[in-house]
């Protein structure tokens, strides 16, 4: 999206559809592949209920108050009636345990919480915050927890050097601008985001924080659990091999008590 202040060019939207496209089918793969109760939190504004209830599958989505007012009618519409009492969404404050837990209070079972693009809006205290709630839960419902957000950076690199060489870093820096102008808080200044520019450091350093709450994490191939991309047909075979390389380089984290 433009700002007020910056267009977004052609190359940076498809790196961004490819990237998120990544992320969402990876994710899909993972949590079906757990068994477990996919608690997508946030939710947003995807189809993923729709998806999940179509297989059978029971789905809580979490979001925002005004978000689930404004999705979720919406969404269970287009779910047939017989299979609408699988997409679940609920209004909850990620910070606050106990809003959380009457969220899933009717979960039976272990729970495989995801998430993809909330951590770097958080500050460390929030990121905290949300790092023992989860533990909570996870301790009493078991399961585990998947986030994309730690290496989100990473692989928007990866993604924009496939496909427009050294002129990556001309985009980055817009898309950086982009976010700044859109949003009223810091991007990615909490510790469990890691950076490009040190990925050794900011990982060992995002362990550490998750440790100090109590949790564990083991990093998860992003390559070997991407499906096939639709948006790759919209680049060169030469870009989506590149594109395919550079998902090697990138991780989910699954993450326990």
């Amino acid at each position: 999206q433009n700002s007020a202040n910056t267009k977004a060019s052609p190359e940076q939207v498809l790196g961004v559809t490819i990237m998120l496209e990544a992320r969402y089918r990876t994710m899909a793969c993972l949590t079906e592949k757990s068994g477990y109760t996919l608690v997508d939190m946030p939710c947003g504004y995807t189809p993923r209920a729709i998806e999940f209830a179509r297989k059978g599958l029971l789905y809580y989505g979490l979001d925002l108050p005004v978000v689930i007012r404004e999705a979720s009618e919406k969404i269970l519409a287009l779910i047939p009636a017989e299979q609408r009492e699988l997409a679940r969404f609920r209004e909850v404050d990620a910070t606050n345990y106990a809003s959380l837990e009457k969220a899933l209070e009717d979960i039976d079972g272990p729970a495989c919480i995801t998430t993809e693009g909330l951590l770097m809006y958080f500050t460390d205290s929030e990121a905290g915050a949300l790092c023992d709630n989860i533990r909570r839960i996870l301790e009493k419902k078991g399961g585990c927890w998947y986030t994309a957000d730690v290496e989100c950076s990473l692989q928007y690199v990866l993604v924009m050097r496939a496909l427009v060489g050294d002129r990556f870093r001309e985009i980055m820096k817009n898309a950086t601008q982009q976010t700044k102008d859109k949003s009223d808080v810091e991007i990615g200044k909490n510790a469990l985001i890691a950076s490009p520019a040190d990925m050794e450091g900011s990982i060992r350093k995002a362990m550490a924080f998750l440790a100090k709450h109590g949790l564990k994490a083991e990093r998860v191939n992003v390559s070997e659990n991407m499906p096939k991309l639709d948006s790759l047909d919209r680049v060169s075979p030469e870009q989506a091999a590149a594109v395919c390389e550079g998902m090697k380089h990138c991780a989910f984290w699954k993450i326990t008590p």
